[in-house]
């Protein structure tokens, strides 16, 4: 269901449950850049959030629906009024995920002040987005779902495994294995995928047959398919 790539369905129990459900809009954005345009791996945490929460402002802004002739005040009016939430979710080069995606899951508030409506809406926001905005900040949204879940869970089950795989005991235990080794699979095929092209590079082409082309221990002459279920064996070990 656009535009979001995973829908949360909230059962409304109460009059204070602001949405029926979040739409979550994930991305992968790329690494933050020097002056020179350069990838930096330096940056402050400041600057890596800023990063995030420019990411975030452009996913608000939604896009128009061409197959359906729908504007995205359209789409932002219908969102409003079925009390959809829209949550950008950022995730970057280093695994880190943006302000809102922190809020959600875990409410770690990783920036001093307290996220607003005010970060997202300029002068320049229509109505309708600004509408929609405000109503996915509002101070009754969901957040810190995962700690919840793990605090519902003990108050039900106890000390009980929340999976048979006994890797983990409560609900925030296991999404935070899932988040991290989805994360960790996905980053290992892009730098073999990264690394394999760099091989067939011209500049590489004269190299001995013999040659130990590597990267973050990666061996290039290792099948591909090898080093991924190598990969995968490793994170699901106990």
């Amino acid at each position: 269901m656009r535009p979001g790539d995973v829908v949360i369905r909230h059962p409304i129990t109460t009059t204070t449950e602001p949405h029926s459900l979040t739409m979550v809009d994930i991305t992968i954005i790329p690494p933050t850049t020097t002056n020179n345009k350069f990838p930096s791996f330096l940056a402050s945490k400041k600057a890596m959030i800023g990063h995030h929460t420019k990411f975030e402002y452009n996913k608000f802004r939604l896009k128009d629906n061409k197959h359906s002739n729908t504007t995205a005040n359209q789409i932002a009016q219908e969102m409003i009024q079925k009390q959809y939430r829209l949550l950008p979710f950022t995730i970057d080069h280093l695994g880190m995920i943006g302000p809102l995606a922190d809020d959600f899951l875990f409410a770690n508030k990783p920036t001093e002040e307290p996220l607003s409506h005010t970060t997202y809406i300029n002068p320049q926001t229509s109505i309708h987005i600004t509408h929609l905005i405000q109503s996915s900040l509002k101070k009754s949204r969901q957040t810190n779902i995962l700690n919840r879940a793990t605090r519902n869970w003990r108050l039900s089950f106890g000390d009980k495994w929340y999976t048979n795989t006994y890797h983990a005991q409560t609900p925030g235990q296991w999404a935070k294995q899932v988040l991290g080794n989805t994360f960790a699979l996905r980053s290992s095929k892009h730098i073999l995928r990264a690394m394999t092209n760099a091989r067939s590079h011209t500049k590489f082409s004269k190299s001995p047959k013999n040659a130990n082309i590597s990267c973050c221990s990666i061996n290039l002459h290792t099948p591909t398919n090898y080093t991924v279920r190598s990969l995968q064996y490793a994170l699901h070990s106990p």
